[in-house]
């Protein structure tokens, strides 16, 4: 195995990074690297430290492993006989050597730094739905956490662990352990009630909102609902009433009406979410202001503007608009909408088609799926404006212009130009 096979991951330390080597299962430091950037001792001295006090650690003369240190710029050992290799220490060992050589100024930095770099793991794993591997890292985020900050006598546990309280419970939700979600929801929610200012509007929302999808998954619609209006007052709180983000609470608000039977109130709430979504995506991605006859929110998204989004928030943002949609399509169907909800489903499809032209302009290999997806989007937009609606009517040529645009400057995953794949824009 080469170098090039075996990963590595930086640990921030001050105004340097540490190297960790991703060997056999574990993330290992580099005894040479810790004895120089951390103790400031020669290596030497290091490695008979560690030997006579008999610290848990592993020498190697494995060549891809020292050949990986000699590209991260990390001498090797040599040893007598002239071979040589390369000492690995896990973070436990590290750690208890700041510790024995009393340096515990740094022991805690230590701790943190190690805190941190767990939870984004985490954070990532659950970013791309990898939940069973998210869970023993978040697991092991709580873990750390509660050793950094451990129970004090008639006090209440420190607040710096709602982050950890609140991965594992998302986590554990989503290997369906509901019952340990909830554990950790309700140790979350027992620090925030107590310390809301330091907690945030941003976690609040998220807390409330895992809170939301416990109940509804367990068809408490009432209990959903009221945490879906707490997830939304501090996502208001946090970006603004007419924000893109704060449109996913609206959205589960009216899952929650739909499924009650208030229509009227799933409605609107589709409504609004169709009014922010278009006043954002136009003014992002097409450069364009709504004119007051078109406009329906009092915010004002500065054009050209990149949405305050994620890849996959904007993508979900899109199915939403689709949901939101066909509901506003059932009520003109059925007669019981009201006049403009025609209209506003259009809108919906306009303001997805817009927000993917804006995912186009990044690239990436899945580039022309979604140029083709945002052109038929807007082409259903400007297929259902009346005629009358002249403002809506130019703003979708103006996107079908720009998907056009876009065409020279996509390929498909094979190398080839999508140009004549689409070739009905114009």
């Amino acid at each position: 195995m080469g170098a090039a096979h075996i990963e590595h991951s930086f640990f921030p330390w001050e105004e340097t990074n540490l190297h960790r080597l991703h060997w056999e299962g574990d993330k290992m430091f580099v005894m040479a690297e810790v004895a120089t950037l951390l103790f400031e001792e020669s290596p030497v001295m290091f490695a008979k430290f560690l030997r006579a006090n008999q610290y848990p650690r592993k020498h190697t003369v494995e060549r891809s492993v020292v050949d990986k240190c000699a590209a991260l710029g990390i001498s090797g050992e040599t040893s007598s006989g002239g071979s040589v290799g390369v000492t690995l220490l896990p973070a436990t060992t590290v750690e208890a050597c700041l510790f024995d050589r009393r340096r515990n100024d740094l022991v805690k930095p230590f701790k943190l730094s190690l805190l941190n770099l767990a939870s984004q793991e985490a954070e990532r794993h659950i970013a791309a739905g990898h939940f069973e591997l998210a869970l023993p890292v978040a697991l092991d985020v709580v873990r750390r956490g509660q050793d950094i900050y451990p129970p004090k006598p008639k006090a209440p546990p420190a607040v710096e662990l709602f982050p950890a309280y609140l991965l594992a419970a998302e986590a554990n939700a989503g290997v369906g352990r509901a019952n340990a979600a909830e554990d950790f929801l309700g140790l979350a929610r027992w620090l925030a009630l107590g310390n809301p200012e330091l907690v945030g509007d941003e976690a609040l929302a998220r807390m409330h909102e895992l809170f939301g999808d416990l109940r509804s998954s367990q068809r408490r619609m009432d209990e959903a609902a009221a945490a879906f209006a707490e997830e939304t007052y501090h996502r208001a709180s946090a970006h603004g009433p007419e924000d893109v983000r704060t449109t996913f609470g609206y959205l589960r608000l009216a899952r929650c009406f739909e499924n009650t039977g208030d229509h009227g109130k799933c409605v609107a709430f589709c409504r609004t979410v169709c009014d922010v979504w278009l006043e954002a995506t136009v003014a992002s991605n097409l450069g364009a202001a709504l004119g007051e006859g078109v406009k329906r929110t009092l915010a004002t998204t500065p054009l050209n503007a990149p949405l305050p989004l994620r890849k996959k928030q904007t993508l979900e943002g899109v199915d939403e608009l689709m949901w939101a949609r066909n509901v506003l399509m059932r009520g003109d169907s059925r007669g019981d909408g009201s006049v403009g909800d025609a209209v506003c489903a259009a809108d919906a499809s306009l303001a997805a088609g817009c927000a993917l032209l804006g995912l186009v302009a990044t690239g990436g290999s899945d580039a022309a799926a979604t140029l083709a997806r945002a052109t038929t989007l807007v082409e259903e937009a400007l297929g259902e404006y009346p005629a009358a609606e002249t403002e809506r009517v130019g703003l979708a040529e103006r996107a079908l212009a720009a998907a056009a645009a876009a065409m020279d400057g996509v390929v498909d995953g094979d190398g080839r130009s999508r140009r004549t794949s689409i070739s009905n824009v114009r």
